[in-house]
């Protein structure tokens, strides 16, 4: 999906943030990329101390990613 602001073309991916073969398309289709803008965290508190390792790997794992 592309939204036209002002001059700007910002584009939206729905990607699993820990797929990094589906990352890899996106960069490749957009190599002169400046920024993203992600909002792909767990953040539910009480979740988190029960599989805290899930956490870790979507939240920092994911992050490193990009």
């Amino acid at each position: 999906m592309a939204i036209k602001l002002s001059s700007l073309i910002i584009y939206f991916y729905k990607v699993d943030i820990t797929n990094e073969a589906e990352l890899e398309k996106v960069f490749a289709a957009h190599p002169r990329i400046d920024s993203v803008i992600h909002f792909a965290a767990l953040k539910a508190v009480g979740e988190s101390s029960e599989i805290p390792l899930e956490y870790y790997r979507v939240n920092v794992g994911g992050t490193i990613s990009l």
